[in-house]
């Protein structure tokens, strides 16, 4: 009866312990609960009587006594061999690997990229489906603005003559060297030699930016200060025979902005017709107002009767239409502007430089005077007023045709 009555009194304990708890901490199998000391017990030292244990020994590295020395010195690491791998990683037979496909992500990492190039086409798996460098000069790229199409034309020009000479003992662009390019310019002078090494730096920059070289040839070769040559009027004789070409309203009205006004193609095509004042007597050109002169007044009364009998429900705002323009609102391009003076000696561009030296000659060589007049970069009329200078320095009979 006694365990019995002792068993029931430890039940109800049990009972009234475990009424009491509301929560219970969790464990998994396996896990070993250490009951940490209190904050007490660490300040008292732990417990009363026990030697405090020693802090640890100083970490240190065992010297061996003796080093293996190198045979060869410091050798760099090559990681180039890391390009061919990420290339060629998944890769299985008969797949192609393009020049756009790994470009990107090799240089982003900073591998080379020619070299891999050169593996991948020994081994027959590369195409080059890259942008032609004609291209990327025409429309732009992502480090290069777009030019105009007789910009494009120029450099292909400028490089065409060393291409052909190199393609007699090359047949690859990334085996022509510095030395090559220097003895091909050795063979230029003047304008010829600044010409064409602007050129090249353009196509090999290009040709290294896309991995196709695997250094620049034409890098640090300095092109030189540019010597122009003095400016020269035109000649009555080839004035005349410009406006003789001159015989319809529009281009009677584009020779007269070049000759009188100093227009460029390019912004006597872009001429709108608000920018004309009629009333004002005003003329706005690249932003810049100007007046009107008799003959540009009469040849612009011209033009615009001719524009409105020509086409009446054009929509085109444009001064200078054309019955390719006259259905849109773009504006003329440069080759149509300028097609009535090509394979003159006069040309737009010719006639045009021709008045800022008529300028410069009749109210004096200053190149902040023709900077107001026609709107010159500080380069432009610098050498306009050095060439009217030294004309005007020249004994008359040299200055006569």
């Amino acid at each position: 009866m006694k365990v019995a009555a002792g068993r029931l009194a430890v039940e109800t304990d049990v009972r009234e312990r475990l009424a009491a708890v509301r929560h219970h901490q969790l464990f998994f199998v396996g896990m070993r609960y250490r009951r940490r000391s209190t904050p007490s017990a660490r300040r008292r030292g732990g417990r009363r009587g026990a030697a405090r244990k020693p802090p640890p020994a100083p970490s240190w590295r065992p010297d061996p006594g003796w080093k293996q020395p190198p045979l060869f010195g410091q050798i760099p690491r090559d990681y180039s061999r890391l390009a061919l791998a990420l290339v060629l990683t998944g890769y299985v037979e008969g797949d192609v690997i393009r020049h756009t496909e790994i470009f990107a992500p090799l240089r982003a990492l900073d591998l080379p990229v020619g070299h891999t190039i050169t593996v991948l086409e020994e081994m027959g798996i590369f195409e080059d489906d890259s942008e032609p460098w004609t291209c990327v000069l025409r429309d732009g790229g992502p480090r290069s603005l777009p030019r105009r199409e007789g910009t494009v034309w120029l450099y292909l020009n400028r490089v065409r003559p060393a291409l052909l000479e190199w393609s007699n003992c090359y047949d690859q662009l990334r085996e022509v060297t510095r030395d090559d390019v220097l003895t091909y310019l050795k063979t230029l002078h003047r304008h010829h030699r600044h010409d064409q090494l602007v050129a090249l730096r353009a196509l090999f920059g290009w040709a290294k930016r896309n991995g196709l070289i695997f250094r620049n040839p034409a890098s640090r070769i300095k092109v030189g200060q540019y010597e122009y040559a003095v400016l020269q009027p035109l000649i009555p004789g080839q004035v005349d025979r410009s406006v003789a070409a001159a015989t319809t309203p529009a281009t009677r009205l584009i020779l007269a902005l070049a000759v009188v006004h100093a227009a460029r193609v390019a912004q006597i095509a872009t001429l709108m017709l608000d920018d004309v004042d009629l009333g004002n007597r005003r003329l706005t050109i690249a932003g810049r107002g100007r007046p009107l002169d008799d003959l540009t007044m009469q040849l612009l009364l011209d033009w615009l009767e001719h524009r409105h009998r020509r086409w009446p429900n054009t929509a085109n705002l444009h001064l200078l239409i054309n019955n390719q323009t006259a259905n849109t609102t773009s504006r003329a391009s440069n080759h149509r502007i300028s097609a009535a003076m090509r394979g003159q000696d006069a040309t737009l561009e010719r006639l045009r430089v021709d008045r800022q030296l008529e300028e410069a000659m009749v109210n004096g060589p200053d190149p902040l005077h023709l900077a107001e007049v026609f709107g010159l970069d500080e380069k432009t009329a610098m050498r306009c007023a050095e060439s009217a200078r030294a004309l005007l320095e020249q004994p008359a009979a040299q200055q006569s045709p």
